[in-house]
């Protein structure tokens, strides 16, 4: 699927969907809802530092964009998991973090 052309509440969705579980979220004019209130990641560091921190994966300004990294493992060459966005450096983990999980 390609991310990058969702919406953020789309996005949002599908990382609730992944990292809440099913049923422990819901969809209020196209905005995620939980029991403890909403779920932005895209948005919002404290909903998306968890998900980016646990996963591994390494947020760089390069001057012109966010981009978001994931080191498979060891290696001093530039990965090919990356994903970039001009000013939205959660938007682009998520979409890493979303690729990451449909790979497993």
């Amino acid at each position: 699927m390609d991310y990058s052309k969702l919406s953020d509440n789309k996005i949002n969705a599908e990382v609730a969907l992944h990292w809440l579980g099913k049923g422990n979220f819901g969809l209020m004019n196209g905005a995620v809802e939980t029991f403890g209130g909403s779920f932005n990641p895209c948005n919002n560091p404290a909903d998306a530092w968890p998900i980016i921190q646990k996963s591994g994966i390494s947020l760089v300004y390069d001057g012109d964009d966010w981009l978001a990294l994931h080191f498979s493992r060891p290696s001093l060459t530039y990965p090919s998991d990356h994903r970039k966005h001009p000013n939205k450096p959660f938007r682009a983990a998520l979409i890493l973090w979303l690729m990451m999980q449909e790979s497993e």
